[in-house]
């Protein structure tokens, strides 16, 4: 890969590009708290969105994420045969109540933002059942959650139900505007277009990826599930081959 395109391989890679940042820009950022952090945070909705996903390690960074082609039409999976793992992941739109201070505007105290819950394994099974101990209902309740160490999904794994907020009480955390928009509370509590945000690429733009991902074979990568403001990089060069779960551990 050069650091520019001509003609139509350009235009594509432009489309990559704004495809990946549409969804960020729809203010669609993961859940992620550090090892031996917590927070709470309060479900949107309830059903759960399904899907497979490739987490990979590529510009010193495993918060990459890619959906699986696998059960998709007709086309192979570039990342499954080149042997990326993948996982079965289950997603929840949530209120993160972790507050924290503005990078842009200092002072700025940033709390109950709206986030994309991505749970794999334990957590999931976990939160699953939770909600059969709720009679499938997890809208509006609020759960706390730790995560003990780097090992444990991003999400943290220890879920305990605080409390179920009433629909006027979680209307009272929604902002005045989102993403620069005037917003109503009806509109900013509904749960992210998961179909939209999560939409798999094609064939092809998942191989022109593979020519900047590093050499799997290594180690698996760690649950990420990182926004704007998660900054766990592993170290390493993109000629080398993605550092092991346990080596970023260990340092």
């Amino acid at each position: 890969m050069t650091w520019y395109q001509k003609g139509t391989e350009g235009a594509e890679a432009v489309k990559d590009f704004e495809e990946d940042r549409a969804s960020k820009f729809g203010g669609a950022y993961r859940l992620w708290i550090p090892a031996g952090g917590s927070t709470e945070f309060t479900f949107l909705d309830t059903e759960g969105f399904f899907f497979k996903e490739h987490n990979y390690f590529a510009n010193r960074s495993w918060m990459n994420w890619e959906t699986c082609l696998q059960d998709i039409g007709e086309e192979d999976c570039p990342f499954c045969e080149a042997g990326i793992r993948v996982y079965y992941e289950c997603v929840f739109t949530v209120i993160d109540h972790a507050e924290y201070e503005s990078k842009k505007t200092p002072g700025r105290i940033i709390k109950n933002t709206k986030k994309l819950l991505v749970l794999r394994s334990t957590a999931r099974k976990k939160i699953l059942r939770k909600r059969d101990q709720h009679e499938g209902d997890l809208r509006f309740v609020r759960m706390s959650t730790h995560r003990d160490d780097s090992k444990e999904c991003s999400t943290g794994e220890d879920f305990e139900v605080v409390k179920r907020h009433t629909k006027a009480e979680v209307a009272a955390m929604a902002p005045k505007e989102w993403m620069g928009q005037a917003i109503t509370p009806d509109v900013w509590m509904e749960p992210f277009e998961y179909v939209k945000i999560f939409q798999p690429k094609k064939a092809e733009q998942l191989e022109r990826i593979l020519g900047r991902v590093s050499p799997v074979g290594s180690g698996d990568g760690p649950s990420r599930s990182g926004g704007e403001e998660s900054s766990e990089e592993s170290k390493g060069s993109s000629n080398k081959p993605a550092p092991s779960v346990h080596s970023l551990i260990n340092g």
